[in-house]
């Protein structure tokens, strides 16, 4: 059996099992999907206080059941200096967001918008762990900019990259607001009547929510989704209880900029594929705008 598996089962005061098959991770962290009888459940197993491990942790425990969107069911979890473990249900791997039609678009948009609303400002002082870590809000780190200058898009980019605060400004203007941390298809799951589990959440945290839209759109188009977004935000402004205005598009337009810009231009700037093209049209269209 998997000595980290072994570790994060003892840590529950549970017996080793063989009944137990690694899904992803290394030696210092892992996830297994752990089977008893008919039931299936998702180990999480840490070495150590690992700020997401922790973070994920303290969801389960503090808020999973206050959030309006479906998760895996918390079953239990320690965090101790040496270990972090978590074990929830286990749910279904979702379809595609290629495959997806326009109702699943919008039922992902509505939950994210109700998501979004949950806590309000007094509600997400009320746990500090949420605010942990905060987003980059300075100058663009110097590896970032040294990655741009090596792509055909720099004479866009780096003007971008040195007025990053008037794109941090303007996503700011939307009011602060508890946000999943890594919105994508693949942390989309189902249960047995079809419905969205949303799993993953070791990026929770604060935002203002655009984010979520722009890595939940990039990633999606990336992978070869066309993406109803002016639908999309009708139905997740509408259920996050703010208006479709020119503040809310400015902010998106932004989010979907940073998006590109710091979140992953290694990994699109070294992968040349007909994804990549698709996302560099959409970012070079947004700049010029």
């Amino acid at each position: 059996m998997d000595e980290l598996a072994t570790r994060g089962l003892l840590a529950l005061g549970r017996r080793p099992t063989d009944a137990v098959e690694r899904l992803a991770g290394d030696s210092g962290s892992a996830v297994f999907r752990l089977r008893d009888g008919a039931d299936a459940y998702v180990l999480k197993v840490t070495a150590g206080a690992r700020a997401d491990a922790r973070r994920e942790l303290n969801f389960y425990r503090e808020l999973a059941d206050a959030v309006p969107v479906r998760t895996p069911r918390f079953v239990e979890g320690v965090g101790t200096d040496e270990l972090t473990v978590l074990m929830v249900t286990a749910a279904e791997p979702g379809s595609p967001a290629r495959a997806w039609d326009l109702a699943r678009w919008l039922d992902v948009a509505g939950q994210l918008g109700s998501l979004h609303r949950t806590l309000d400002r007094a509600g997400l002082e009320t746990h500090p762990w949420l605010h942990a870590e905060q987003p980059e809000t300075g100058a663009a780190p110097a590896e970032r900019v040294s990655l741009w200058s090596r792509s055909s898009l720099a004479p866009v980019v780096l003007p971008l990259l040195a007025d990053l605060e008037r794109l941090h400004a303007s996503l700011q203007r939307l009011p602060a607001c508890l946000v999943h941390g890594d919105c994508h298809a693949q942390n989309l799951l189902r249960d047995a009547d079809d419905n969205l589990v949303w799993a993953d959440w070791a990026e929770v945290g604060v935002g203002r929510g655009p984010e979520e839209l722009a890595i939940l759109w990039q990633r999606a188009e990336f992978d070869g989704a066309t993406v109803p977004r002016e639908a999309m935000v009708d139905a997740y402004a509408l259920a996050r209880g703010i208006d479709v205005d020119d503040l809310l598009w400015d902010a998106i337009r932004s989010a979907e900029l940073l998006m590109v810009l710091l979140g992953w231009p290694g990994f699109l700037i070294e992968q040349p594929s007909h994804g990549r093209d698709a996302l560099f049209g959409h970012f070079e269209r947004l700049a010029n705008a």
